[in-house]
C-alpha cells in the first residue's frame, strides 16, 4: 500500500467535528435546566448532537490515518449522511423552544447548521480531490 501525504481535509474535518461536539455542550449549548431541574426539548437536541459530533471526530480521526487515498474517500463518503443529518436535528429531528427567541434558536441552531454544512463542503472537497487522477495515474494505481 502507498502512503498519502497528508492533506487539509485532513486537519479541518477533525478541527470541525470537535468544535461541533465541545461547542454543543460549552459554546453554543442549548436552553438551561427549568427551575425544577427538568429539561426543555432542546436540551435532548444538544445531547444528540454532542453525539453526533462524537462519532465525527473519530470518524476524522480515522480519515486522518488512513494511508490510501481511496480509503479516505470512502471515510468522506460515510460522513455525509452524518453531516446532513446533524444539521437537520435541531429544529427538525428534535423540536426547539417554542419562542423563537430562546438561545435554542438563536445560538445553538445556526452553530449546528453552520459547522454541518462546512462539514460537508470539505467531506465534498475531499471526495472531489480524491476522484481526480493525480499525475495521469488510476485510482488503482494511487
Amino acid at each position: 500500500m502507498k502512503t498519502s501525504k497528508v492533506t487539509p481535509t485532513d486537519i479541518i474535518l477533525p478541527i470541525l467535528s470537535a468544535l461541533l461536539a465541545l461547542g454543543a455542550v460549552f459554546l453554543f449549548h442549548a436552553c438551561p435546566a427549568k427551575e425544577d431541574g427538568s429539561f426543555m426539548s432542546c436540551h435532548w437536541a444538544q445531547e444528540t448532537v454532542f453525539g453526533l459530533g462524537c462519532v465525527m471526530t473519530v470518524i476524522s480521526g480515522l480519515h486522518a490515518g488512513a494511508d490510501s487515498r481511496r480509503m479516505k474517500t470512502g471515510i468522506s463518503l460515510s460522513m455525509i449522511p452524518v453531516e446532513i443529518y446533524t444539521a437537520l436535528v435541531p429544529g427538525c429531528v428534535v423540536k426547539l423552544c417554542a419562542m423563537k427567541n430562546m438561545r435554542c434558536h438563536t445560538a445553538m441552531r445556526p452553530a449546528v447548521v453552520i459547522i454541518s454544512i462546512l462539514l460537508l463542503i470539505t467531506s465534498a472537497v475531499d471526495i472531489y480531490i480524491g476522484s481526480k487522477r493525480e499525475g495521469g495515474k488510476n485510482e488503482a494505481d494511487i
